[in-house]
């Protein structure tokens, strides 16, 4: 007590008050030594598994709280636990980076979601709200803000994809979502340069991209995406540690690296397996969530059993066109380096259109017909032109022809729309010949194909007696790619009295000319239950069966139905998801989802052989000479026909494979590892653990090397040391991968120099911070339309032809980074002024541009967030393990 008593009575008292407590005492010494072996200068033996527990708890710690988000305790929408926790998650995101891409898998309630996003917004921030979806849930989102109070302007991709889209409406905009947002993964298309100037101009929004398929080619369709979220500035997460989005996503696209450290920053993304596993008691409206096991089917049909070698011959038919009319540059007498390059492009086009007219063959021999009878009218008609004089340029008739089902106009109306070209530039004898043998060929095709009428066709008949027999009396839903296949099985169904008896049920169609409207009164009569209107069941309004293209595979309730069926092959594995998501959804009732599958008995291989061939051409000529993602299209790349075997052994983890996709590997994986843990064990178990812990497990099949785990500050430093190749690896994903343990993971001990190397480390982590800190500081660069203008307008204040002040302002606007939208009118601009020299028009025109861009106008000059450099002092050791 540090006091001094003479008194005896008061010495006495305290006596007896220390023996007291004395007599009450634990030996705590052998405590005392565990806690100093347990600490960091200790040498107690820690198991693996509790350094990779402690490393993945203080990863996550932040994302176990709400702190940093206003949250609003009274909602009208109802959310499921992991629906809340990725909302709150989204919220965070948004906060930091103003956009976020929800990427949950198909039936996972990414609406929901959404919805309270927007009510966060919205309803309780009062900020203006726009909802951009597909035409078809343009009625759905409306209800549902509708019944939650929520205001929100609601318009259909279809709207901004129209040229005179009036986008100048929707400028005070604060807040956009953006359904299905892989519809935006092209950038020459009209609604992606819409949706650029609305979320270009005027102060930045926040932006919410929803989409259960985001890449549907390349990683480059992911890039497209996350470019409308940070409006063009490749520089955007430069504080993440992204120096520049573009040479991080092409480095990845060459698989140099990963998307991991992105995906971490902006994308929420759960799959179906993540969902049943962690959150198996999980609710909606009080009933608990099911996830019904999905059981595929193969059907096979055989044409070639009345029609023997069809797709031989077809096949090779095929292979011989020289589709003369859409390369006119292959005939050119005198070719430009220009005209080489069109060559090539053209020959990758006509290996798309090639590629059609087998994906039509295999759908429907209906469908291929009429592609046949189009392309055979449209080569004789050029021919005939070609006699009269007269050389067409086919280039828009055969981008129709490639990417459009529907018949592009009417012949007469094509050919009189196609502008002459002058024929002294070209070979006419060898563009004759050609024609001549394309319409040949293609008559041999439509020869092959003529007879094979409803009763000869095969996989119809096979598609009846699945109907008849195996489904009888099922709701069904039977989806194909082309329009002109679902006209042909629903007049099949419905024409023939015989087939309508046998399958006494309701039959409809949705194909792209049903309108909105009448698309959702058809939807709500074939699952009156999972869209509110129980009033229909049961009654002969229910449709029992419904034929549709894949208009229907995004975002609709079709969970009535327990079985689908393809009636034609996934060239594109994500259709399978997003049709599959159709009955697949939350609140399905139940248990096992059938889906079938139509396959060719024989000549499948012949068909997928030339598709490969095609690809492979236009793979080469895209590496050659670059090709947009429109002309790419739809690739059939090895892992598609890998999955098209798979989907035909009727294999069924390929639909969870396929949703999970490896280059969208985000840190599920890593919370899921976590959440089991915290199921058994309690979060302060962990945080008695202190920092600096060590421990050392087998390599496996990875390298030998050390893992440390440095915090400073809120920010977190996971590196791995190679000993191999003496470099170290900073990518999370991988890192994960390498430490990754179970709790029966024995301990063992390294031969490595854990002191020589951490100082490494440190230094390199040190260095890091300082390159990152750097980069943010750095003047972000321009495009050069953009350092053009400024020197042009430089230049005309000193020869005093454009005013000071105004020039300030422009320039002011035209030193940020913007989309390419806004970009090309730059382009416009400094064009018309570098031939016509007219500083007057130059001031005017890029000051009516920037009261569009207005990037400044009204609120504070954005700031980039603050980057902090960090010396090895500052750094602290939470764990590091070795792996040898």
């Amino acid at each position: 007590m540090n006091a001094v008593q003479k008194s005896t009575i008061i010495a006495k008292a305290y006596r007896e008050w220390f023996e007291r407590f004395w007599g009450q005492a634990e030996d705590y010494k052998e405590k005392l030594i565990d806690l100093l072996r347990k600490s960091k200068h200790g040498d107690y033996p820690w198991e693996p598994y509790w350094v990779y527990i402690k490393s993945l708890y203080e990863y996550f710690r932040d994302d176990l709280d709400t702190e940093g988000v206003d949250l609003f305790t009274s909602s009208k929408v109802e959310l499921t636990e992991f629906q809340e926790e990725g909302h709150v998650k989204a919220l965070k995101i948004l906060n930091k980076y103003d956009g976020v891409m929800i990427c949950d898998s198909v039936g996972l309630g990414k609406t929901y979601m959404g919805k309270k996003i927007l009510e966060h917004y919205a309803y309780y921030q009062r900020k203006r709200a726009m909802v951009i979806c597909p035409a078809q849930l343009r009625d759905m989102w409306r209800s549902e803000l509708y019944d939650a109070n929520i205001q929100a302007d609601v318009h259909s991709q279809e709207e901004l994809g129209q040229k005179d889209c009036p986008i100048e409406r929707f400028q005070d905009v604060e807040v956009v979502l953006v359904d299905e947002s892989h519809n935006f993964r092209n950038t020459i298309i009209e609604r992606y340069k819409n949706l650029e100037r609305i979320l270009g101009a005027g102060p930045r929004k926040k932006l919410v991209l929803m989409t259960a398929t985001p890449i549907n080619n390349t990683l480059l369709d992911l890039y497209h995406q996350m470019n409308l979220i940070t409006r063009g500035d490749d520089y955007h997460f430069r504080a993440a540690g992204i120096g520049n989005l573009k040479t991080y996503f092409v480095r990845a696209e060459k698989g140099l690296t990963n998307l991991f450290n992105l995906l971490e920053e902006v994308v929420i993304r759960r799959t179906r397996h993540y969902v049943k596993e962690n959150y198996p008691e999980a609710t909606i409206n009080g009933k608990r969530i099911k996830f019904p096991e999905r059981t595929l089917h193969t059907v096979r049909y055989d044409l070639e059993s009345t029609y023997e070698n069809i797709y031989e011959d077809i096949v090779n038919l095929i292979n011989l066109l020289n589709l003369t009319p859409y390369n006119l540059e292959q005939y050119k007498i005198d070719k430009t380096k220009k005209d080489q390059e069109d060559d090539m492009r053209n020959q990758a086009l006509i290996g798309l259109i090639k590629t059609l007219f087998l994906k039509r063959f295999e759908s429907s021999t209906h469908a291929f017909r009429i592609s046949i009878n189009r392309q055979l009218g449209f080569q004789r008609a050029f021919l005939d032109q070609l006699e009269k004089g007269r050389l067409l340029d086919g280039a828009e008739y055969r981008k129709k022809l490639a990417f459009e089902e529907e018949e592009p106009g009417t012949l007469e109306a094509v050919i009189t729309d196609l502008p002459q070209i002058n024929t002294g530039d070209y070979d006419i004898g060898r563009i004759r010949a050609d024609i001549d043998n394309d319409v040949e060929l293609l008559g041999r095709v439509h020869s092959a194909v003529e007879p094979i009428k409803e009763d000869e066709d095969d996989k119809l008949q096979h598609l009846v007696s699945l109907l008849t027999i195996d489904l009888a009396g099922k709701k069904v839903l039977i989806f194909t790619y082309f329009k002109d296949t679902a006209r042909y099985i629903y007049r099949y169904l419905r024409e023939n009295e015989d087939i309508k008896a046998a399958i006494n049920r309701s039959i409809r169609i949705i194909d792209s000319d049903v309108p909105t409207a009448q698309r959702q009164a058809l939807i709500e009569r074939f699952a009156p239950r999972a869209n509110l209107r129980d009033d229909l069941a049961g009654t002969e309004k229910e449709i029992e069966i419904l034929v549709s293209t894949d208009v229907l595979s995004e975002g609709q309730n079709l969970q009535d139905a327990d079985t689908m069926i393809n009636y034609d092959l996934h060239w594109n594995p994500t259709r399978m998801i997003q049709r599959a998501g159709r009955i697949d959804r939350l609140g399905t009732p139940f248990d096992i989802l059938d889906i079938y599958n139509f396959f060719p008995e024989k000549g499948l291989e012949k068909l997928l052989n030339l598709v490969r061939k095609l690809q492979r051409k236009l793979t080469q000529i895209n590496e050659t000479i670059g090709l947009d993602s429109s002309v790419m299209g739809e690739v059939a790349d090895p892992k598609t026909f890998n999955t098209l075997d798979r989907i035909a052994a009727e294999d069924h983890s390929i639909i969870e494979e396929l949703e999970a996709f490896s280059e969208l590997a985000g840190n599920e994986l890593m919370k899921q590892q976590l959440s089991q843990f915290l199921k058994s064990y309690s979060a302060s178990q962990i945080e008695s653990i202190p920092f600096g812990i060590h421990s050392g497990k087998g390599r496996r099949d990875v390298g030998s090397g050390v893992f440390f785990y440095y915090k400073a500050e809120d920010n977190h430093f996971w590196r791995f040391y190679d000993v191999g190749y003496n470099r170290i690896l900073d990518n999370r994903l991988d890192i994960f991968r390498r430490i990754y343990c179970k709790p029966d993971t024995p301990r063992i001990e390294a031969d490595i120099d854990i002191y020589e190397i951490k100082e490494k480390v440190k230094e390199a982590i040190s260095e890091d911070t300082k390159a990152k800190r750097a980069a943010m500081m750095a003047p972000k660069k321009l495009d050069k339309v953009q350092s053009d203008l400024i020197a042009i307008l430089r230049e005309g204040v000193g020869v005093r032809k454009v005013d000071k002040a105004a020039a300030y302002d422009i320039i002011k606007t035209l030193n940020v980074p913007m989309s390419t939208a806004f970009i090309k009118d730059l382009k416009t601009v400094r064009d018309l002024f570098n031939k016509e020299k007219d500083y007057f028009e130059l001031q005017e025109s890029l000051k009516v541009f920037s009261k569009q861009f207005e990037s400044n106008k009204g609120v504070e000059e954005e700031k980039e967030p603050e980057k902090k450099s960090f010396t090895p002092e500052d750094l602290e050791l939470v764990c590091f393990m070795t792996l040898s």
